[in-house]
Order: structure tokens, then sequence, then C-alpha cells
């Protein structure tokens, strides 16, 4: 097929012009450059992950972030609810100060199911319901905001968007095998953030044993409703309950 030239490529502009107005294609093209910009950036982050310095990964990966964050917080606002914005900066800051040179961004949004987030630049969002499931238990909590640091500290965001990258390729003519390897990933990267929440959690000065509690809150409530959400996007419990388990009772 032959490739379409310059001059042909203007004439089509000229004709969507005249037949869509002005406005609609500049908002087109708008459209189409920012998509391409978030490619890019997303593309620079994950080679900067790879094969970059320190400083350049941490740029590339805020870049991304934040706009991430930002849709977000447009499908889920932040919760109106100071306390507990305020209650939950209070615990993300202890548990940064043991997360070495990074920095974190915390914050409660308003959505039907339990459930917490990590984004790549250090953005954390918990659900209110997760908050509210958390109660009193500030060990808890810790828990469930040092298991998603954990998430961006290890960098899974990064790891998990070049997987699938490999795997879409993979898929298509091993479909079986792909699917374990994905399941498999998933899985490893759960138990990682796990162990890491519950040090960070041990080293700002909670009780180890709240992850177990987190965890069996969790498998108590089963499916229940509000309980779905997180329970789809997190492995099976009985693993990680014991591998916390044995974690807590080290001194």
């Amino acid at each position: 097929m032959r490739s379409i030239g310059l001059a042909e490529l203007l004439v089509i502009a000229g004709i969507l012009a005249l037949l869509f107005g002005g406005r609609r294609i500049s908002a087109l093209m708008g459209a189409l450059g920012r998509r391409l910009r978030d490619t890019f950036d997303q593309a620079k982050w994950i080679y900067e992950s790879i094969g970059g310095s320190e400083e350049e990964a941490l740029k590339a990966e805020a870049r991304v972030g934040e706009k991430l964050a930002a849709r977000m917080r447009e499908s889920y606002p932040p919760d109106p609810d100071q306390g507990a914005q305020e209650r939950l900066r209070r615990l993300g800051a202890k548990l940064t100060a043991q997360a070495g040179n990074r920095e974190f961004h915390f914050q409660v949004v308003t959505a039907p199911f339990a459930n917490a987030f990590a984004l790549p630049g250090g953005y954390v969002f918990v659900t209110r319901p997760l908050l509210d499931a958390c109660r009193g238990d500030d060990g808890m909590l810790a828990f469930y905001l040092g298991h998603e640091m954990g998430h961006i500290r290890l960098r899974h965001a990064a790891e998990r968007y070049a997987a699938e990258a490999v795997l879409k390729a993979v898929a298509a003519r091993a479909a079986f095998v792909a699917e374990l390897l994905s399941k498999g990933y998933s899985r490893e990267q759960e138990r990682e953030a796990d162990l890491e929440g519950l040090r960070l959690a041990r080293q700002a000065g909670y009780d180890p044993r709240a992850a177990v509690r987190a965890m069996r809150a969790i498998e108590q409530a089963g499916e229940a409703a509000g309980w779905r959400e997180y329970l789809s996007t997190h492995p099976p419990m009985r693993d990680r309950i014991a591998t916390l388990e044995r974690e807590a009772a080290r001194t």
C-alpha cells in the first residue's frame, strides 16, 4: 500500500476543517497531542527505570504519576473530612521517614468500595471504606499504607507495565503460558509489597502483628459488599497471612 504524502495530508486536513469546523479539529489535534505526550512520558519512565540513573528514573516517574493522580482524583474525589485526611497524612509521614529518600503523597478519596492504590511518583490513595474498616487501629492502616508504598519503592508499576508489553506479544502464540506468567508475576509483587509494608510499619513503631490483623479483616469480610474490589485486585489471603505471621514473629 502506498503511503500518503504531505500534500495529501494537507488536503485531508482541509476537508476535515470544512466538514467539522476549526474548533473541533483543534480539539481533536489537542487530544491526540496529549495522548502522544502521555505515551512518550510512559515510555521514558519505563526506559529510565530500567537503564537510567536513580535521579532520571525518579523524574520520569514523577511526570507520569502526577498525570495519573489527577485522573484518579477526577474519578474518585478527595474526601471532604479533614480529620480523616490529617490522620492519613500523619501516619504517612511516619512511614515516609523510614522509606529513604522518597517523597510520598497520601489522600483519602470517596468511593463505594474498600481499596488502596499506589501510583508512580509516590501517590497513595485510600478509599473511605478501607479507612473506616481500620477504625482506631493505626497499625492496620499503617500496614495498608506501607504495602502501597512498597509497590512504589520496588517499582512494581514499571515492572508490570513492561511485563505486560512482553506478555501481549507472547499471548499471540501462547495465551495459556502468558496467563500463568502474568498471574505468578502479580502474586510475587504482592508478596514483596506485604513484606515491605510490614517492615515499614514495624520501623515506624507499629505492632507488626497489625499486618496479620489487616489481612484477617479482609479474609473474614470475604466478598461482602465493599470488599469485592480489593479482593479482585489481590491474590488469595491464606498464603499471605501465613507469610506475615512468620515475619511478624521475628524480633
